[in-house]
């Protein structure tokens, strides 16, 4: 067995296909680990290893639909967060995590679909987009929002190193706030700093 690598098959523009890397990066910092077997007409298999309890205890499975009842747990109670992002399986866990902290997510899986979202819904307490994205990616929202929503907060999520290059475009002022994979605790700390927080109750 190996430990997952970190890479893509998938060219720029149609997806990032890192959705097991940010499972490999929730995994660890739990203490984990995943590994696979891989063998050319086997298939493949995933393996998790998680670090058991110190009492011995299976901890309760999460549920996504249901935030966390703890208020003291529930840093951004009060707050929605509108989540863009083209893997389902990135969209489901950031969602998942949101969730626990108090939040009520919204998703994406593009910005087009985002903007539309906007226009209907209106404006949530923040944007928590991806970048490399089909129809629309996360370069071209941050700026439809600047200019619709200049009041909206943004953060910009991405497995790339830097923000891919548009010559259409400035986009300068573009920065990777949260690299992919990243620990619930740090997207927690980036949402926060965005949307404000005062007693549990996100403020804008």
């Amino acid at each position: 067995m190996t430990l997952m690598p970190f890479f893509t098959t998938k060219p720029i523009g149609e997806g990032t296909g890192l959705g097991l890397s940010a499972v490999q990066g929730i995994v660890a910092q739990h203490g984990g680990y995943v590994c696979i077997d891989s063998a050319p007409g086997h298939g493949t298999t995933i393996t998790t290893i998680w670090p058991a309890d110190a009492n011995g205890a299976v901890a309760p499975a999460i549920n996504a639909s249901a935030p966390a009842a703890d208020t003291r747990r529930a840093p951004l109670r009060g707050a929605t967060v509108l989540v863009v992002d083209d893997e389902d399986v990135v969209r489901m866990v950031v969602a998942r995590m949101l969730e626990r902290a108090g939040a009520t997510v919204q998703t994406a899986v593009n910005g087009a679909e985002a903007l539309a979202h906007l226009t209907t819904h209106g404006a949530p307490s923040l944007v928590l987009t991806d970048v490399v994205m089909p129809v629309m990616g996360g370069l071209e929202l941050v700026q439809r929002i600047g200019a619709q929503w200049p009041d909206l907060p943004v953060l910009v999520m991405s497995g790339y190193p830097a923000a891919p290059t548009d010559t259409a475009a400035d986009i300068s002022h573009i920065v990777i706030d949260l690299p992919k994979p990243f620990s619930m605790s740090l997207m927690l700390q980036r949402v926060s700093e965005k949307v404000g927080t005062r007693g549990g109750i996100a403020t804008r």
